[in-house]
């Protein structure tokens, strides 16, 4: 894994698109022109990255904060990343009765959340700090048996 500490190398004045897993374990896009980064403790942490901006089209500046193993994707300039955390939206099967039934793409504070926001956008992003997921095809459970 990569260390936040290049978001120090990011320049003030630029746009990037800003992509992060909230405390909750939900994806989050931000599309920004950049004011500030500082680094100063925070909590437990020796070193947190500070990012004061302005969000597109907004008039007040913003600020969020990177510590510990907090994944983040930084793409130079305005970028759209699917950051859908419903993409599974279907009407309800019992009679004319209208609910939809919405699901989440995947658990919590899952990585595939940043894999599929990297990999719909064409551009590679210039900061990229997150575990990539590793798939693993496990057979069907078999019964074991009880050695004493």
């Amino acid at each position: 894994m990569d260390t936040l500490n290049k978001l120090t190398q990011l320049e003030v004045g630029k746009k990037y698109t800003i992509v992060g897993m909230s405390e909750f374990g939900f994806p989050y896009q931000f599309q920004i022109v950049l004011e500030e980064v500082r680094v100063e403790p925070y909590a437990q942490y020796k070193e947190s990255y500070l990012l004061i901006f302005k969000q597109k089209k907004k008039i007040l500046s913003r600020q969020i904060r990177f510590y510990g193993i907090k994944p983040v994707l930084v793409w130079d300039g305005w970028a759209d990343p699917d950051t859908e955390m419903y993409p599974f939206k279907k009407t309800s099967d019992y009679g004319s009765s209208g609910v939809v039934v919405i699901r989440t793409g995947y658990p919590c504070f899952d990585d595939r959340y940043m894999q599929r926001a990297r990999d719909s956008v064409k551009t590679a992003p210039i900061i990229e700090v997150y575990d990539k997921p590793v798939i693993q095809v496990t057979s069907q459970a078999r019964p074991v048996a009880m050695v004493e």
